[in-house]
């Protein structure tokens, strides 16, 4: 139960096969990993102003967060947490077996995924109301895309799979420049994704000075 908080089935299923799996492949490690964090931009105006009754908003959460998850989780990433409607994937853990090129594209394509998955989600007919809204336009998933290092494994009193950086706290802002249906790519990330030979189109580079970080935040948006 608690792998599946983290990890697919398949996944689950080959860690399981390894006696000293967490010593092995979840204990606290250094390494480079893919980071991507989803937010749903203009949740809170949606809450107030179309789903309102606390039921119709906890059933849309959970239908728009067990697909991006899904998404992750087909891209071959990890679930890290959900920080109020903020879903966040690592890419890489647990078995950190693939090439830098690989696991941003797995970010990339995940990102997309979760983009399409979102838009797809908002016109299903049970969210009518929020299709139908003035306010839906300006609606959609926010996401943020990084490459860096990491402190990556079970930490804390309840054993949560997460990771730990500067760059993990770098991609949370990049994701909060993002606007509805925006895909924000760190410049580093980026520059792998060229090396890949990836075919993306980009606007940028773009630079933001953000909050406690001496130097702008250098990023591409991801058309």
């Amino acid at each position: 139960k608690a792998l599946r908080k983290s990890f697919s089935p398949e996944v689950v299923r080959r860690l399981i096969r390894s006696p000293d799996y967490v010593e092995v492949y979840l204990s606290p490690r250094a390494r480079e990993i893919a980071i991507l964090y989803a937010d749903i931009s203009g949740f809170t105006k949606m809450c107030e102003q179309i789903l309102k009754d606390p039921l119709r908003i906890g059933d849309f959460i959970n239908g728009w967060s067990y697909g991006t998850v899904d998404c992750i989780y087909d891209h071959g990433g990890a679930f890290d947490k959900m920080v109020g409607d903020c879903i966040i994937g690592l890419f890489g853990p647990p078995f950190f077996a693939d090439t830098p090129e690989a696991l941003v594209q797995s970010a990339a394509k995940a990102a997309v995924a979760i983009r399409t998955f979102t838009r797809e989600f908002m016109e299903l007919p049970k969210n009518a109301d929020v299709k139908a809204h003035p306010l839906y336009p300006d609606l959609g998933v926010a996401t943020g895309v990084n490459f860096c290092p990491a402190n990556v494994g079970f930490f804390g009193p309840d054993r949560a799979y997460t990771c730990f950086s500067s760059g993990m706290n770098n991609t949370a802002r990049l994701q909060g420049l993002a606007k509805a249906g925006h895909i924000l790519v760190m410049d580093n990330a980026k520059a792998i994704l060229d090396t890949s030979g990836a075919a993306y189109a980009w606007e940028g580079p773009l630079a933001t000075q953000v909050k406690n970080v001496a130097k702008p935040l250098q990023y591409y948006m991801l058309k």
